[in-house]
């Protein structure tokens, strides 16, 4: 125990002694105008866009900090320092994989600089070419995306001219993002085209020094879709019925209704109730009811399957899906991205050709398939808004495409499933999102896409 504690003693000793050498370092007079020596360079590694350089700062107690200098093309010039205790330092701000050259100076504690020492160097290719040579622009339906990789996460801004014709007039707006993200991709809706107009695009990037890449052209013309007619048109199996060995929701418990999903109206008013409830038998996995051996059971008791026979063939795009908002006068959210509405599903089309289809009888017709997924989806959670603004996006519905990656069609299908897998939340410390197993509401579900492409 003595031991420790003369231990003890001695490096409070050695740091109140180093302490003392540090304090004597600052009262160094700020009236001091004693040039410091200048820094060695010891060697420089290139880098994207930039350059770490390796030196021996001067060992004179009146440095405060090795600085490197570097002009860019826009004439701006960038500084970037290491402390008295550093011997590397980065630089970027290089817009080629040309020589570059910037400067590097001891600075001492009243501000006397000592003499620049050049430093050259042939960087890496920079991160705004990089992203450039990554960017993916593709159609969407009603839309168009634009997406790229930043693997070195360095903050790039992403400009996108675009050129065409709109309600008779010629459109030139301008996009501009600014991200540090490793990846990101972004939608353009609402534009308005005529079928078959296409759309001319310049893309630039950008860094914070001010360089920018030439810009990247591309044509491209907006894929072309249809609301599903759905009303008087589509039909619900009874609750119980399988499909494909599935078994059909039950989610006309308390106030909902699952006629509610397909008729066209969306829950958005106090008191309104349009909308399935499920509650938990609503979800009639085995674990609730005793089916037959012979069927496939829902995994996860927390799931329900809504199924809909669309009434024909069509190859489907994309699925908008609307939540319960259930709004009283001072609470203008209402359930709106939270609560008991589902905010993780998947979506299935029933394959009918597979021979290891499972056969059933639905309004007395024979159907027999085997369901294939064709995505999940979690729907994102807005952030930053007013609660005066989820009435509105509830309202506008949630949107995703049966082909997240590359916006296409399904093979053509009669049947379509909606899995309810999780509910919003819990947004915890601790609990992953979208783990909620309370999923019980869901408003309106509506279909795009078109019928099938004749060959």
């Amino acid at each position: 125990m003595k031991i420790f504690r003369y231990l003890l003693i001695i490096v409070f000793v050695l740091a109140a002694f180093e302490a003392c050498k540090e304090e004597d370092r600052y009262q160094i007079s700020s009236k001091d105008n004693t040039v410091p020596p200048r820094p060695v360079i010891d060697s420089v590694r290139p880098l994207n866009g930039g350059a770490r350089v390796f030196f021996q700062a001067p060992k004179d107690t009146r440095v405060l900090q090795t600085v490197a200098e570097y002009t860019a093309s826009n004439g701006k010039t960038f500084t970037y320092n290491a402390s008295y205790f550093k011997d590397s330092l980065d630089v970027y701000g290089f817009a080629n994989t040309e020589n570059h050259t910037f400067y590097m100076y001891a600075e001492s504690r009243s501000g006397v600089k000592s003499v620049k020492v050049p430093v050259t160097v042939k960087p890496k290719i920079p991160s705004i070419k990089l992203v450039q040579e990554s960017m993916r622009l593709g159609p969407g339906f009603g839309a168009l995306y634009v997406e790229w990789i930043n693997k070195l996460k360095h903050t790039v801004n992403v400009f996108v001219d675009l050129e065409f014709r709109a309600n008779g007039e010629q459109k030139n707006p301008r996009l501009v993002y600014s991200s540090n993200r490793d990846s990101l991709r972004q939608f353009v809706r609402d534009l308005n085209l005529l079928p078959g107009e296409p759309i001319k695009m310049k893309i630039y990037v950008g860094d914070v020094y001010g360089n920018l890449t030439p810009p990247k052209d591309t044509v491209i013309t907006l894929l072309e879709d249809m609301a599903i007619p759905k009303i008087g048109v589509w039909k619900l199996p009874k609750t119980g019925d399988f499909i494909g060995g599935i078994p059909m929701m039950h989610g006309t418990y308390l106030e909902g209704s699952n006629s509610y999903l397909i008729d066209g109206i969306i829950d958005r008013a106090q008191g309104m109730f349009n909308f399935c409830h499920t509650m938990d038998k609503g979800r009639i996995g085995l674990e609730f009811f005793d089916f037959p051996v012979n069927k496939v059971p829902v995994p996860n008791k927390n799931q329900w399957n809504l199924m809909i026979d669309l009434g024909d063939y069509y190859e489907l795009s994309r699925i908008v899906t609307h939540q319960r908002h259930s709004m009283t006068d001072d609470n203008l959210r209402g359930q709106l991205y939270r609560d008991e509405n589902v905010g993780y599903y998947a979506v299935y089309y029933l394959d009918e050709n597979d021979p290891a289809g499972i056969e059933s009888e639905i309004h007395g017709e024979k159907v027999k398939g085997v369901w294939v997924q064709i995505m999940e989806y979690k729907i994102p959670v807005p952030i930053g808004i007013q609660p005066v603004e989820y009435p509105r996006l509830g309202l506008l519905g949630d949107e995703a495409y049966m082909k997240p990656v590359t916006p296409g069609f399904t093979p053509p299908t009669r049947w379509f499933r909606y899995e309810a897998r999780n509910a919003f939340g819990p947004f915890t410390n601790g609990i992953p999102a979208y783990t909620n197993i309370n999923n019980n509401n869901l408003s309106e579900v509506t279909l795009y896409g078109r019928l099938p492409v004749k060959k």
